[in-house]
């Protein structure tokens, strides 16, 4: 038996069970939550933080729309000169709730 760590893909919720990794539920692979699915983390210590930090980029994409508005969050994004940092803060904004100014 191990220790096993589960994270949660859109809270960020943590859990541990003890286990092997062939005797895992698909129910101890649910959060306790909010009830979406939760990844394996690494079992040697090593913790993969991307997903926290991009939950931490969309709560902070969802502050600047509510102080700015959407239209002026979205021109700000489409000034960035660098494209793949533009899909980036782009695939942010509308994951953030934004809605992309209609064109006249």
């Amino acid at each position: 038996m191990e220790k096993l760590t589960f994270r949660c893909l859109e809270c960020g919720q943590s859990k541990e069970l003890l286990g092997n990794i062939n005797d895992i539920d698909k129910e101890d692979g649910l959060c306790p939550m909010c009830g979406s699915n939760m990844e394996l983390q690494n079992t040697d210590g090593l913790v993969d933080i991307s997903h926290i930090i991009n939950l931490d980029c969309i709560e902070k994409m969802k502050e600047n729309i509510r102080i700015l508005g959407s239209s002026r969050v979205w021109n700000i994004i489409e000034e960035l000169p660098n494209a793949k940092t533009r899909i980036v803060y782009r695939k942010f904004f509308f994951e953030a709730g934004g809605i992309m100014p209609e064109k006249e």
